[in-house]
């Protein structure tokens, strides 16, 4: 009985083990086939904008076109026709760490005249590139379980259930 109980038990967390390396597997996947929102600037443009930020910035949820960087696009090229290029650089889940550290790469590699940022939502779950000293066994767990997405998808689906109340 007992040892029919271990093997119950034993197939059981295989089967857990198995599932969360599939969906995490499929999440990896999944990130793959996502469309990159950046494009050029357009060679006629004299003044050239540059959004950056999370998953507002990027649009998730909505189409290419619906993005704030799209939409400034199209509203500024009623206004003035050719004048301006907006650049879309958001990345879903960015943290304000991870925009602070690449920032002087984009500024130095896209130079702009114009930047816009709408970042810090994720600062709450996404603690990576943070730098900060971990020195409890938990924030040392935490730290390393932050590399699999399906855990920070978790960590997401959390932060927003308790926004909700």
């Amino acid at each position: 009985m007992l040892a029919r109980i271990a093997r119950l038990a034993a197939t059981g967390a295989i089967i857990l083990v198995l599932g969360l390396v599939l969906a995490e597997t499929g999440l990896w996947v999944a990130a793959r086939f996502v469309g990159d929102r950046a494009s050029a600037w357009r060679p006629d443009s004299t003044q050239r904008i540059l959004a950056v930020g999370d998953s507002h910035t990027y649009g998730g949820g909505v189409e290419r076109e619906e993005s704030y960087p799209a939409q400034l696009q199209r509203a500024l090229d009623d206004r003035l026709p050719g004048v301006y290029s907006v650049m879309n650089l958001g990345l879903p889940g960015m943290s304000s760490t991870q925009l602070r550290n690449r920032l002087p790469i984009w500024v130095q590699r896209y130079r702009l005249d114009v930047l816009i940022v709408w970042v810090g939502v994720n600062d709450a779950w996404n603690r990576a590139e943070r730098g900060d000293e971990v020195t409890d066994a938990m924030a040392r767990l935490d730290a390393w379980l932050s590399h699999s997405r399906l855990y920070r998808l978790v960590r997401v689906r959390l932060h927003d259930r308790n926004l909700e109340r």
